[in-house]
């Protein structure tokens, strides 16, 4: 006959531990390999949409800059699936693997966005009216708050690891920057969107803009690559300074309004040429 004190020990040993292997209770490891499949799907889709561009001969002119942000898009994905698939390598979630999913999102957010402005540009390259509002609509003020909300989660994150999320998000200079620039985007958002809805100005048939911003992405998608495989050689415990975050969430900040301002660029009226 079990007494109250032993039966109390075994059903302490035999109940599930509610402890978590992971800080936050969050695996990056066992996100990463889902996040591979979601940009290898990302990629194929965006293959597809410039075999369909590149074959519609009749319209080449107008679409050539809608082609080069496809392109551009598509080598983001293709580099954020293999910073992901690094990532699932990892056996110890330390301070090299927050650094190496923090790099991973920084090249999915570039993804994302030169996603959305190829897309709006497409519609509006095709004549479509209310579809194309609707994209506008949608990468103007929508992806803009989802991809640098998502950017300042997994910085924090990524930076409190090396202390405490509370201590990130209200006593570093990381989370006081997210939240000020979450504001100041706010406020461009609210300003491109009046642009949106009043847009009057036509499309020039050739927007040098979209192409030096592809460029400019390819440029920043290089550095972020390049600062992924120098990570991936140093210690497990490796961690990134706090400097390095932050600048990295100001280009992103920097990166998604430029973004958000092209969407929104021109109205739905024929395009003109420009000299």
């Amino acid at each position: 006959m079990c007494t109250p004190r032993l039966t109390t020990l075994l059903l302490a040993q035999s109940a599930p531990s509610l402890a978590c292997a992971n800080p936050n209770c969050f695996s990056i490891v066992r996100a990463a390999d889902e996040f591979t499949k979601l940009t290898g799907s990302l990629a194929a889709f965006t293959f597809a949409a410039l075999t369909f561009l590149v074959g519609r001969t009749a319209e080449r002119s107008k679409l050539e800059d809608t082609i080069v942000m496809f392109v551009a898009a598509f080598v983001s994905l293709v580099v954020t699936s293999f910073l992901y698939e690094r990532l699932a390598a990892e056996e110890l979630v330390r301070g090299r693997a927050e650094a190496l999913y923090f790099f991973g999102s920084l090249a999915f957010v570039v993804a994302v966005v030169q996603l959305f402005l190829g897309l709006t540009r497409l519609l509006m390259r095709l004549d479509y009216k209310a579809a194309a509002k609707f994209m506008r609509g949608v990468s103007v003020a929508f992806i803009p708050i989802i991809t640098f909300g998502f950017m300042s989660i997994t910085a924090v994150d990524a930076y409190g690891f090396q202390s405490s999320e509370s201590d990130a998000w209200l006593h570093s200079g990381i989370g006081l920057e997210a939240f000020a620039m979450f504001a100041a985007l706010a406020v461009v958002i609210a300003w491109r969107t009046t642009r949106w809805i009043h847009a009057t100005e036509p499309l020039p048939v050739h927007d040098r803009r979209v192409v030096a911003c592809a460029w400019s992405s390819v440029g920043f998608l290089a550095v972020i690559t390049t600062a992924a495989a120098t990570i991936s050689e140093l210690d497990v415990t490796a961690a990134l300074p706090q400097p390095v975050y932050m600048a990295c969430l100001a280009a992103v900040w920097v990166t998604v309004v430029v973004y958000c301002c092209l969407t929104s660029a021109g109205g739905l009226a024929a395009p003109v040429e420009t000299p």
